[in-house]
């Protein structure tokens, strides 16, 4: 889904970088909308900003019953290369902001 990361604000990212330098805990602090037309700037409610979900070709897997470790890292690597690609592809098409792909594993 693209353009997920801009529906909330996080006006104390460094302070919950801090924390989680020093403590290995994430502490989420964000900040979205409010419920009515008076509570736009604080709340928890989602900002009104676009959402792209988009949906690639599927990768081939074959069912295993005792996969091994390459297997299973070979399946992961087919799967992270057909997410960048399709990232690549569809990021500037549907969003606005440049932002490079970082897949966490």
């Amino acid at each position: 889904m693209l353009g997920e990361n801009l529906s909330y604000r996080q006006p104390l990212a460094h302070v919950s970088d801090f924390i989680y330098r020093m403590t290995g805990w994430r502490i989420p602090l964000f900040v979205g909308r409010g419920p009515g037309p008076f509570y736009h700037r604080w709340g928890f409610l989602p900002l009104r900003v676009p959402h792209a979900f988009v949906v690639g070709a599927p990768i081939e897997v074959r069912k295993t019953i005792d996969p091994t470790v390459e297997e299973i890292e070979a399946l992961h690597s087919q799967y992270a290369e057909a997410v960048r690609k399709l990232y690549e592809e569809c990021s500037p098409r549907y969003s606005s902001a440049n932002l490079p792909l970082v897949i966490v594993t």
